[in-house]
């Protein structure tokens, strides 16, 4: 006899209360992988000859009674409003792949149709946000983007419902990576000190990750995003990330990047300085460096910086960078063939060969 369908969740009472709410959501994305490993495994341990644990449809194979759904994967009994169920199925359509055959005027106006519908539910606050959550724990076959617009809906919209199922999509394994990144996003934002407690770990390891979590890169963008609603600078864990090689190389790229938008801290600029002269050879962290530098120094105090570096560089492609740097940002005071600050009148030799005199 053929096994049945994969179990649903057990009818829990739900109650009106945010604690309830969200206890329900992450029970429900909880036990939806533990019920589909305990299916998998009662029906090929020992080649039972069936599966089915009884002639009642609502009842899994663990016993657990199933928890009726409605068309957009919102349990019947969840505590929503029509409305919110209706808005919540608009948008898991909306953000359903469109024909790729189509020109791309359609997909301009699908791409603009999806900002304005995602904002249109999250105006509707908390109901509706609920309603994405429930929907999210039953998504696992929808497409990457339904998911994504189901988590940033809920989370923007009940951010208090909303913590703990982001939080264990963050920490836990087992849910698509990609999920567990769009989390964390959505924590930064909506529990940023949570995601600090989570997120300081693995940006300040001194050993190679050695677990499955979300890239380094998008731990960074969080980290700022969480600063940014908390009122705190992001520079001192930037500096550090932009500094530690045990860290994804794209991560470092990102904090370099980013340390430019915030005002120079003393800390910072150690930082980038490591960087501009790091011999590992990441060219690219070493000119991201470069940049942030030149826009978070005065002028004066980059160019001398840049004559120095250049001064002692062996690479020759990236002193040609700084001589290029200083060309254009240091009002006329240019290197000669060593390295040396020279008068503006005095046109460079980028040949690389001293002037006969």
């Amino acid at each position: 006899m053929p096994c049945p369908p994969r179990p649903a969740l057990q009818n829990l009472p739900v109650s009106a209360t945010k604690r309830a709410t969200t206890h329900t959501l992450v029970r429900e994305s909880v036990m939806k992988i533990s019920s589909r490993l305990g299916l998998l495994l009662g029906c090929l341990i020992l080649a039972l000859p069936s599966c089915d644990p009884g002639d009642d449809p609502a009842v899994s194979a663990n016993g657990e009674t199933q928890r009726p759904r409605d068309e957009w994967g919102i349990p019947l009994d969840a505590p929503v409003s029509e409305e919110s169920r209706k808005q919540v199925g608009l948008l898991i359509q909306q953000f359903r792949p469109l024909d790729a055959t189509l020109t791309s005027d359609h997909h301009d106006r699908w791409i603009e149709d999806q900002r304005a519908r995602i904002d249109r539910v999250i105006a509707r606050g908390e109901d509706a946000g609920n309603a994405a959550l429930h929907a999210y724990t039953d998504a696992a076959e929808e497409p990457y983007l339904v998911r994504r617009a189901l988590l940033w809906t809920g989370g923007l919209a009940a951010p208090e419902s909303a913590r703990e199922l982001l939080h264990n999509l963050f920490i836990t394994y087992g849910s698509p990576i990609s999920d567990r990144t769009e989390a964390a996003l959505v924590l930064s934002l909506t529990s940023p000190h949570l995601f600090f407690s989570d997120a300081k770990p693995i940006l300040e390891r001194t050993k190679v990750k050695r677990q499955t979590m979300p890239d380094d890169e998008f731990l960074v963008r969080g980290w700022v995003n969480a600063c940014r609603e908390t009122g705190e600078s992001p520079v001192p864990m930037l500096a550090q990330v932009a500094t530690n090689m045990r860290l994804d190389p794209t991560a470092r790229w990102k904090a370099v990047k980013l340390m430019r938008e915030f005002p120079l801290e003393t800390i910072g600029q150690r930082a980038l300085e490591s960087c501009l002269v790091e011999s590992n050879g990441d060219g690219y962290l070493r000119r991201m460096s470069a940049q942030s530098l030149r826009d978070l120094l005065p002028s004066e105090s980059a160019c001398a910086l840049f004559a120095e570096v250049a001064r002692r560089e062996a690479d020759v492609n990236f002193r040609a960078f700084l001589l290029d740097m200083m060309q254009t940002n240091c009002r006329g005071l240019l290197l000669d063939a060593e390295g040396l600050i020279q008068e503006p009148n005095s046109p460079p030799d980028l040949t690389g060969s001293k002037n006969d005199r």
